[in-house]
């Protein structure tokens, strides 16, 4: 069922993507700031809409990358407290019997 759902939103979005590529075919002139004015290439309006939204989803998971930097060092943290504990249990389930009350003082 999930899968039929995933195929059925992404043959949406393919149709859609093809339609904006169809519907914005009419070449633009791209003139970058650093060129002195002078025209840096001519691309389709489509391509120009794809290069931006890739370029946004790059810069959005970048940004949300660093803003999960305090859970990923939370995570962390409790990972050596977990093996210092779990350590901390092994050596205490190894150590000499003698540590143990005597068998009178448990009855």
């Amino acid at each position: 069922m999930l899968r039929a759902l995933v195929a059925l939103v992404a043959i949406a979005l393919s149709g859609a993507v093809v339609i904006l590529a169809v519907a914005n075919r009419q070449p633009v002139t791209l003139a970058l700031p650093f060129t002195g004015g002078e025209p840096a290439a001519t691309v389709p309006l489509y391509a120009l809409l794809f290069l931006a939204t890739a370029f946004g989803a790059v810069v959005g998971g970048f940004a949300t990358w660093l803003g999960q930097r305090p859970a990923r060092r939370a995570a962390r943290a409790e990972k050596r407290e977990a093996k210092r504990l779990r350590q901390e249990l092994a050596a205490a389930r190894l150590a000499p019997a003698a540590l143990a009350p005597p068998a009178a003082a448990r009855r």
